[in-house]
């Protein structure tokens, strides 16, 4: 009889347990639905693109043409007037410049932004974590 008993109160305590694990699932699931405080009621307009562009001594010969300067002007052109916002970071084996994410609005904004690209001269090694950081 003892058995018998052990192996009931065995079957009920698994119960117990499934009953507990499916009431917490609901209640997570419960409080996931609930909305955030804090956060944006609308998602700001815009994009935001940040260039990372490498000025090694190495671009010298990989890019005699410029095309990665070109690339950019043509880039910023299309966003001038627009509701985004573009960066640049500027790398070799140091950090040479760096723009924040700005609205580019007017002409003078624009060349503002591309004058650091256009006059840095190329130079030393490429260090790759260091343009992604």
């Amino acid at each position: 009889m003892k058995i018998v008993h052990n192996r009931y109160l065995l079957k009920d305590l698994k119960l117990l347990l499934v009953r507990s694990l499916l009431l917490l699932i609901f209640l997570v699931f419960l409080l996931s639905c609930v909305p955030r405080q804090g956060y944006a009621e609308e998602p700001v307009p815009g994009v935001d693109f940040m260039f990372v562009i490498d000025e090694s001594g190495s671009m010298k010969a990989a890019d005699k043409q410029e095309n990665v300067q070109q690339a950019l002007k043509l880039f910023v052109d299309l966003s001038v007037g627009t509701e985004n916002r573009l960066g640049y970071v500027l790398y070799n084996d140091a950090i040479v410049a760096t723009e924040p994410l700005t609205k580019i609005v007017t002409e003078k904004e624009k060349a503002t932004f591309l004058s650091q690209v256009e006059t840095t001269e190329r130079s030393g090694n490429t260090d790759l974590g260091l343009g992604l950081v």
